[in-house]
């Protein structure tokens, strides 16, 4: 008790980095019962809403028999159970229900579906576990030798998940991640989308086998300390949110528990003098989609655009503010919150004001042109088919700037070959992950989620080193003394 007496005199900060005071949690957490579980807060249970034990961490299945099956068998249950989860889900009474509750249009809510539809596919999966030239397919199904030792990669057991709300992809891909990995789980669904998880239940009631039995879902308010301080003591815990949500969320965590964090993240265009010269209607239409898709509120989207000013900048804008507008009737917009919907407004008068604004006021999209880019550039966005521009005289000063924001996800590079050449090995050292042509915004399968690799974050490494198994070290000591 007198650990936790002097944690509690912790500062925010220092709670924030240790989760929540590093003695207070490692010593109370294993045995932490909640005095208090929201009244909201449920499991389902055949589909049923029902109330969490009174430990609740006992809600969370075990993976003892999903770890011991084949990845084959895994990859087949996956895909039956992802195939069937759409099929539910193009259902009209589902599509309306979700389209209520999201604010999602009819269709974004397909192109869901349909990027869901590929995850459905084993060599998806395959994509997936291959992690450079390591194959982390063979190390889950057993031991592989290495340099002197043998070794095998095994799942971190059970978590929890506080998934993602702003589309159904983001919500079903951590149960491909969990499965893969031979982990059970806890998800929790968010606030704004407690169909998504639903449908799944629904699937898995109507399956047999290892992954429906390691697979459950329920639902509590944010904020729930009590609850969340004993559930986040088990083997890992998945979150997804701003840097804020997920900064309150690792509070609750325990340090001995496996902390895998999913921050906001954004794309940025670089547009370069050739491409301003040369682009055809072709080329606009691809810039619409990737500024559309998802109404930027994925972590792929593109947020920002950088262009080479020339002669052409003028017109190559006002001609994307045309495309950009006349997409929405291809591809319909999402229900825009009211306080979006303010701050958008206010975006558009401020750059009618500063004669900023490209596009027509009374437009449902917005395109923007400033000068100069610099980093306060970076801190405020704007989401539903918002484009900002920034004019600058070279894309590698713009890289510089870009480049250095902690939650940049990728590029898209609107340019020449030559100049994308270029542009490529700076932008390898920035914070990057991924490099994108237009059009090319929404990854395809088996590119990993966000240019990471989250299953590798959800095993952990075994090593065999038993006697008769000489060490690389050892042999290369015993090799130099033998030559002396």
């Amino acid at each position: 008790m007198e650990i936790e007496e002097v944690r509690v005199g912790d500062t925010e900060d220092i709670k924030a980095g240790y989760r929540g005071g590093c003695g207070a949690d490692s010593y109370g957490s294993e045995v932490f019962i909640p005095d208090n579980i929201p009244d909201s807060a449920y499991l389902l249970e055949d589909g049923e809403e029902v109330g969490f034990p009174e430990n609740p961490k006992e809600a969370i299945p075990s993976n003892q028999e999903l770890r011991n099956t084949s990845m084959e068998q895994i990859y087949k249950e996956l895909e039956n159970a992802l195939s069937s989860f759409t099929e539910k889900a193009r259902q009209e009474e589902y599509l309306e229900e979700i389209m209520e509750e999201t604010g999602e249009s009819k269709d974004m809510i397909l192109d869901d579906l349909e990027l869901v539809e590929k995850m459905a596919d084993k060599n998806y999966y395959k994509g997936l576990m291959q992690m450079g030239d390591t194959n982390l397919e063979k190390y889950m199904d057993d031991w592989n030798p290495a340099l002197g030792y043998d070794e095998k990669a095994v799942p971190l057991g059970k978590g929890v998940n506080i998934n993602p709300g702003h589309n159904m992809a983001a919500v079903v891909i951590p149960e491909v991640w969990r499965a893969l990995s031979k982990n059970s789980v806890l998800h929790k669904m968010p606030g704004d989308d407690q169909v998504t998880m639903r449908i799944m239940d629904e699937v898995y009631q109507e399956m047999d086998g290892p992954l429906a039995d390691s697979f459950k879902t329920g639902y509590w308010p944010g904020g729930s300390e009590e609850l969340e301080k004993n559930l986040f003591s088990e083997d890992y815990v998945m979150a997804w949110g701003s840097d804020s949500t997920i900064e309150a969320i690792k509070e609750e965590v325990a340090p001995t528990t496996r902390f895998i964090p999913f921050h906001f993240e954004f794309g940025s265009y670089l547009v370069d003098e050739e491409f301003q010269e040369n682009y055809n209607i072709d080329d606009l239409y691809k810039i619409a989609e990737d500024f559309s898709w998802g109404d930027q509120l994925l972590c792929f989207s593109p947020l920002m655009m950088a262009v080479e000013e020339s002669e052409n900048t003028e017109k190559f804008m006002e001609d994307l503010a045309d495309v950009l507008e006349e997409y929405k009737e291809e591809y319909e917009m999402g229900k825009i919150p009211d306080n979006e919907k303010m701050k958008k407004t206010r975006a558009k008068r401020m750059a009618r004001d500063y004669d900023q604004l490209v596009s027509d006021f009374e437009n449902d999209t917005v395109v923007v042109m400033e000068d100069d880019l610099d980093k306060d550039d970076v801190n405020e966005f704007h989401s539903f088919r918002f484009v900002e521009g920034h004019k600058v005289e070279d894309l590698s000063e713009a890289i510089d700037v870009l480049g250095s924001s902690e939650n940049l996800q990728e590029f898209i590079l609107a340019t020449s070959d030559r100049k994308a050449e270029e542009l490529r090995d700076k932008i390898a050292y920035t914070k990057a992950n991924r490099i994108a042509s237009p059009g090319g915004a929404a990854p395809s399968a088996p590119i990993t989620w966000d240019g990471k690799h989250p299953l590798n974050e959800m095993v952990k490494w075994v090593t065999d080193e038993r006697n008769g198994k000489i060490g690389f070290t050892d042999k290369v000591r015993f090799m130099i003394k033998r030559a002396l």
